[in-house]
């Protein structure tokens, strides 16, 4: 089962039991537990699951280029470069691969493309077919490549840190949030038989779980930089059907 599912149904159980304890109500605990587990399920799984297939590509892209440049400067070979560039790679990308076996080397890299969807993918292919038209020293050739490879690499990490940090304080905010709704039990002891049965008492407190859903669905959108979609893209089926 993913793990992205196994945080939202985490997340889902645990607030429907925060509202089953602050409203004292079985049948608000289910609703809050069964609404989450749907949205979440329908849109933060799958915005967390296309993010971390984009920064595994990133990871793999950077990992190919690099290596494949390296031991094309040692060998001299395009063969061994791209199966030095294989080496430790995902199942996606070893699947992939192993679906093409029939083109050449240098067809394999053009098909990757659609696999990698970068722009400076697309500038290896083009240093690529610049050293085998013209020789010359691979390294030298791509040293620009390297760099804004490198740099590109560098920057994300940074973005992907600076995130992380907001996404606890996130977390935390909300976690507080929660424990103050439940404790409103205790702090509020001697009207909470009353106010477990008013209406306005319980439409508060599903206002307050909405908001809760709705910023998590918005903060792991902008977190994730992808937009709420309900369905798979047209690149995501070809995708799958590729591989």
């Amino acid at each position: 089962m993913k793990s992205s599912f196994l945080i939202c149904l985490f997340v889902s159980l645990l607030c429907g039991g925060s509202a089953f304890f602050a409203s004292n109500s079985p049948i608000v605990g289910l609703i809050v537990s069964l609404v989450f587990i749907l949205v979440l399920s329908l849109t933060v799984v799958p915005m967390i699951e296309r993010f971390k297939a984009k920064e595994r590509r990133r990871h793999e892209l950077f990992h190919f280029i690099n290596s494949f440049i390296i031991t094309l400067s040692v060998s001299d070979s395009l063969d061994m470069a791209y199966n030095s560039a294989l080496q430790g790679q995902g199942e996606e990308l070893t699947a992939l691969n192993a679906s093409i076996s029939g083109l050449s080397t240098m067809e394999k890299i053009e098909y990757l493309d659609s696999y990698f969807q970068a722009t400076i993918y697309r500038m290896f292919v083009s240093t690529l077919s610049i050293f085998q038209d013209q020789g010359g020293d691979i390294v030298r050739l791509a040293g620009d490549l390297l760099a804004e490879l490198t740099r590109i690499e560098e920057t994300e990490n940074d973005v992907i840190a600076l995130n992380r940090k907001n996404l606890l304080q996130f977390v935390l905010l909300w976690s507080m949030s929660l424990a103050i709704t439940v404790f409103l039990r205790f702090g509020l002891s001697n009207f909470y038989d009353t106010l477990q049965g008013n209406v306005s008492f319980l439409a508060c407190l599903g206002l307050f779980f909405f908001l809760m859903l709705g910023s998590i669905v918005i903060y792991i959108s902008f977190y994730t930089d992808e937009k709420l979609s309900f369905k798979k893209s047209e690149k995501e089926k070809l995708r799958e059907v590729d591989a």
